[in-house]
């Protein structure tokens, strides 16, 4: 009986150990998700940088945007420097999600609130919703997914759409 009680006294002490890394490596995780969040607010591109993977790819807003860490570096510092005046993350939830099996690992972290937008050659400020999405691996962000209405800031920007009919392409 006594032999019993040991095993499972183990088995406890190692699932609260399990629970409590896992529970260390989510706070790591969403540390540094806002360390990257901090880093793009400040145009600290020396620590955006340090928290992504060599092998890093953004997507979105637009379906067919992606850009892989070398570039998204070299944009942001350019857009941040000549483009925007103002931008502020006003982050309302930042949440990871752990019951998702990523293929190759890692932790998906999804982060959601308002943006905030002043570009520098004029135009009003812009606030719209943002979410973003980061796979969180080894320490370093490998993905990044953020959805944001494009056509939202711009109308708030002070620009505005006309309709053309569409012209079919000669593909």
């Amino acid at each position: 009986m006594k032999k019993v009680n040991y095993i499972m006294m183990v088995l406890l002490g190692i699932m609260i150990l399990s629970c409590t890394d896992q529970n260390q490596t989510i706070q790591e995780n969403l540390n540094i998700v806002e360390k990257f969040q901090k880093a793009f607010q400040d145009h600290d591109i020396e620590s955006l940088k340090s928290v992504l993977a060599d092998d890093y790819v953004g997507y979105g807003p637009s379906i067919g945007d992606s850009i892989h860490k070398d570039d998204a570096l070299l944009i942001w510092d350019q857009n941040l420097e000549y483009l925007y005046e103002k931008v502020a993350m006003n982050v309302e939830k930042t949440v990871a999600v752990s019951n998702v099996e990523v293929k190759d690992g890692g932790q998906w972290i999804s982060s959601w609130g308002t943006l905030t937008i002043k570009f520098q050659k004029g135009g009003n400020e812009t606030t719209i919703w943002a979410n973003q999405i980061f796979l969180v691996k080894d320490g370093k962000i490998k993905k990044t997914i953020i959805f944001y209405n494009e056509a939202d800031a711009l109308r708030q920007a002070g620009y505005s759409y006309s309709f053309k009919e569409p012209i079919p392409s000669d593909k």
